[in-house]
């Protein structure tokens, strides 16, 4: 385990490599126990991605970073502030966003092309068994590209309800790439190739599938922002938020009452899920998280309402009283 972790990326032969919060990027070398630094001072965060054996690109705000020898020497192929970063569907170019744009390199470090998004670009990623790719924006934008290469002039919005929404949200692909889009409380998902979406419904809040129930007025539930989501068709479903890490076998559990009774659980609702991957050799699923290991803690208090003089007081007698809450510690 190894907390304060924003980005993570694990190679065909199974090497893991993160990126913290302290500007390090750091290499599995065994179960977990011992962690080498590879490259330091490389400004924190953006994303990895991984290739063949021994490759790894990295996007960062200090440039866009590739090794091909496990980690060991690196070379800068573009001096940008970068935030994602994912490969083209054959595996012959790589994407890299930076601020409103994505530019598309050859394994040369070259530059083919660049297509602009309009609006800060949140996540990028392609499906590992087929031919589509997406990312998605700060104000809610989707887009899906089905060309192998990633050419810019392919970049288009699969459906009306893609086209906009309310902030930033998160894009993942199970194996038949069929897509989720994780949003605030909620994820949806776009049937590869041309849909049905799930759920359905277009309207709030049945347009969301919500881990947690749709409880945006309570304190103590709900997942806020869904950074990454790990699924298998037709479940079960691993979703990292910013509340926590919940799970469920199937969709509906989450779309009618009583929900998914693990709002509690997961890792502990103190730990942001940042992504998660699987490891092609030994099958573990790897989790980046940050955050204390200790869960904030909200104390009631009653408002004080002072009353001028008795005749106020006795109209008041027997009003609600009213509460608001106060951070008070950790629990």
């Amino acid at each position: 385990r190894y907390d304060g972790v924003r980005s993570l990326a694990i190679t065909p032969a199974g090497r893991v490599f993160i990126h913290n919060y302290i500007d390090e990027i750091r290499r599995l070398r065994d179960d977990g126990q011992t962690w080498d630094t590879v490259l330091d001072d490389v400004e924190c965060c953006g994303a990895m991605v991984a290739r063949g054996p021994g490759e790894i690109i990295l996007a960062s705000p200090d440039g866009l970073y590739y090794t091909n020898d496990d980690g060991d020497t690196w070379v800068l192929w573009a001096e940008q502030k970068f935030t994602n970063v994912a490969l083209s569907p054959n595996g012959e170019f790589v994407i890299a966003s930076n601020h409103d744009e994505i530019f598309r390199y050859d394994f040369t470090g070259g530059l083919a092309d660049r297509f602009e998004a309009d609006a800060p670009v949140h996540d990028i990623e392609t499906c590992s068994t087929g031919n589509r790719s997406a990312f998605t924006t700060t104000r809610g934008l989707l887009m899906v590209n089905d060309d192998a290469n990633l050419a810019a002039d392919n970049w288009r919005v699969p459906e009306a309800r893609f086209s906009k929404g309310r902030g930033q949200s998160s894009v993942s692909f199970d194996e038949e790439c069929n897509l989720y889009q994780g949003m605030w409380n909620g994820y949806r998902v776009w049937t590869y190739p041309d849909g049905p979406a799930i759920p359905a419904s277009t309207k709030s809040p049945n347009h969301l599938v919500h881990p947690s129930g749709s409880h945006g007025n309570h304190i103590h539930r709900g997942t806020a922002n869904i950074n990454d989501i790990l699924a298998w068709p037709g479940g079960p479903f691993i979703v990292a938020t910013a509340r926590g890490i919940y799970a469920s076998e199937q969709h509906h559990n989450a779309t009618r009452t009583p929900y998914w009774k693990t709002h509690n659980g997961g890792i502990t609702r103190s730990t942001i899920g940042r992504k998660m991957a699987v490891s092609p050799t030994s099958g573990y699923a790897y989790l980046a998280t940050s955050a204390a290991t200790q869960a904030p803690k909200y104390c009631r208090k009653a408002r004080n309402r002072r009353r001028r003089n008795f005749q106020f007081r006795r109209r008041r007698l027997g009003a609600r009283q009213h509460y608001y809450y106060v951070f008070c510690g950790y629990s």
